[in-house]
């Protein structure tokens, strides 16, 4: 444990204070996705980002505030934010539907983001709120951005769903492919942009086009 005295949080710039947060906020998410929420400790926190244990919780009431903080915050790396002006209705659906799918496999398919996931899948068990914030968030956000843009297409008559929201579902399940759970199981795959976007077109066919020859 660092002796590092901080003086009280109205004595501090505003600066110090915004590092100090960012500091703590990288330390938990580094031992958070290492261990798990039981297995760490706000001491073990503290002496992760060099400041007292006193400065934590000047920042965070407790570990539980600080692990909600960390899944929020890489819950929005989930869904980047170049993601949501994919989804006007300009550009044909094949195009746009294989471009969303490449961004959204992209950034759920880096080491950082398969820890995260299977740290929450750990830790829901005990802490099912947890599952629930990461389903709330990113997860309906995904769905929600292709929702937006099935209907949107819906409007102008170029595609037609009986439930474009169980649609959008669809399509984020069949992007997956079994990538996914090879990836939570720890199985080492070699993924490249090029692997994702062949992925992304070949979904966003079949889910657009069927199996069935076409004439």
């Amino acid at each position: 444990m660092l002796n590092e005295v901080t003086p009280p949080e109205g004595r501090l710039t505003r600066r110090d204070s915004q590092r100090k947060y960012r500091a703590i906020l990288a330390a938990g998410t580094k031992l958070f996705i290492e261990r798990g929420f039981v297995q760490t400790s706000m001491d073990a926190v503290s002496q992760e980002a060099s400041v007292s244990k006193r400065t934590v919780y000047v920042h965070f009431n407790s570990k539980e505030e600080l692990f909600s903080a960390v899944v929020r915050a890489l819950c929005n790396e989930v869904v980047p934010e170049e993601v949501s002006h994919l989804g006007s209705p300009e550009g044909g659906p094949l195009e746009v539907l294989t471009e969303l799918g490449t961004v959204f496999l992209t950034s759920i398919y880096t080491p950082e983001m398969v820890s995260l996931f299977q740290m929450i899948a750990s830790d829901s068990r005990q802490f099912p709120e947890i599952g629930k914030m990461f389903l709330d968030g990113p997860v309906r956000r995904s769905q929600g951005i292709i929702q937006a843009y099935l209907q949107a297409q819906m409007k102008l008559g170029k595609l037609h769903f009986k439930q474009p929201d169980l649609a959008a579902v669809q399509f984020m399940g069949m992007l997956k492919t079994d990538l996914q759970m090879r990836l939570l199981f720890s199985q080492k795959i070699k993924l490249t942009r090029a692997k994702l976007h062949e992925i992304a077109a070949c979904t966003a066919d079949l889910f657009l086009h069927g199996a069935a020859p076409r004439r």
